[in-house]
């Protein structure tokens, strides 16, 4: 008889834990389906939507890693959310509606710094004083907030603010100067060795005969 209620109760836990992981299998599907309609409106520019990490507010509850259908977008770093895999983000802002406490962020990047100032002056004592992807590079989608010096999360703090490609343009830029140039400089190197064959031909002797023959070829 014993025997019986404890395989009952066992039974009935079993199947409590099954029907919890097929309803989250279930709600999982859902949100990948949600996020596939969502990710069609952001297919040209899906850098612009990627999720913008305030990891002051984080509270290293990974529920952002979990919710996302493309798997590793996110990960778990020093307790707290960072985007690992950011080419994969389509900007369906899944991460920042489950996020419980607003750490994770969405939209347009003027709101998202503005949004950041914000934190920044309402609490100065939490908050270490820099938008971290504000300048670097020239400004980058993704900006992240932070309650300790970026460097002690790995973070370059020597970035120039220049935008990357303009190191490609200020090259590209300079390429027609120099081509004019080499063609001078090779037309006077044609010329100079032309003009030593001529010589050359006068000096031994064949005459002015030679020497105009020496040039039409």
């Amino acid at each position: 008889m014993d025997t019986l209620i404890a395989l009952a109760v066992a039974a009935v836990i079993t199947a409590f834990f099954v029907r919890g992981y097929l309803k989250g299998l279930k709600d999982r599907d859902a949100r990948a389906r949600e996020a596939a309609e969502k990710g069609k409106l952001f297919s040209e520019g899906p850098r612009s939507q990627h999720p913008h990490i305030d990891t002051a507010q984080c509270i290293g509850c990974a529920t952002c890693t979990t919710v996302c259908p493309e798997g590793d977008v996110l990960a778990m770093l020093a307790g707290k959310a960072s985007i690992v895999n950011g080419y994969k983000c389509i900007g369906h802002g899944l991460c920042a509606e489950a996020c419980p406490v607003g750490a994770t962020l969405n939209g347009d990047r003027d709101t998202l710094i503005a949004e950041a100032k914000q934190r920044i002056a309402a609490k100065p004592d939490q908050y270490y004083g820099k938008i971290y992807g504000l300048n670097e590079v020239g400004g980058t989608s993704v900006l992240l907030l932070s309650s300790v010096p970026f460097e002690e999360f790995g973070y370059r703090a020597d970035l120039t603010r220049d935008p990357l490609p303009m190191y490609t343009y200020r090259v590209l830029s300079r390429i027609p100067d120099f081509v004019p140039l080499g063609g001078m400089v090779l037309g006077g190197i044609w010329w100079i060795t032309h003009r030593r064959e001529e010589v050359a031909a006068a000096e031994e002797g064949h005459g002015p005969e030679a020497v105009r023959k020496g040039s039409e070829k």
